[in-house]
């Protein structure tokens, strides 16, 4: 986290701890959530949040467990996009965007070697994410865990 980040994450935190105890209770936390991440979260959220990072279980939480909880959402944040990015990708070489569908094994090997010229051995990675060989296709799944 960059040093503006955390100024502004330090910012929203002391707005938001009204009696400046120096700890934010699980309302202030939504507002302040909302404040530094520009998204509103569920009151279910706030609640798995401040279990995860309160570490005394006083219910409430003091800035070095507020940072937790932002570095936490964006590391979710994060994922959601490489996640996007990955189904980008499983379309363009065939798949559906609901992650249905499958990737020509063919299809896969002609882009691999001969669009980008890498030379990984891509046949045993196929047959260890996908054993049953699927016809000579894999799933989303698959995918991932061949890009993982």
């Amino acid at each position: 986290m960059t040093e503006a980040e955390v100024k502004r994450c330090r910012e929203a935190f002391r707005m938001f701890d009204k009696d400046n105890s120096g700890t934010i209770d699980v309302w202030e936390l939504a507002q302040a959530l909302e404040t530094s991440l520009k998204k509103k979260p569920t009151q279910e959220e706030v609640f798995g949040m401040i279990s995860m990072v309160d570490e005394d279980m006083s219910g409430s939480i003091d800035f070095q467990e507020f940072l937790k909880v932002i570095q936490t959402q964006r590391a979710a944040s994060t994922k959601l996009a490489d996640d996007s990015d990955l189904v980008n990708a499983f379309v363009a070489l065939g798949g559906a965007p609901d992650k249905s569908g499958t990737i020509d094994y063919a299809k896969l090997r002609k882009i691999i070697y001969d669009d980008f010229g890498l030379t990984f051995k891509l046949d045993e990675q196929l047959k260890q994410v996908s054993p049953d060989n699927n016809g000579g296709a894999i799933t989303f799944n698959e995918f991932k865990d061949l890009l993982a």
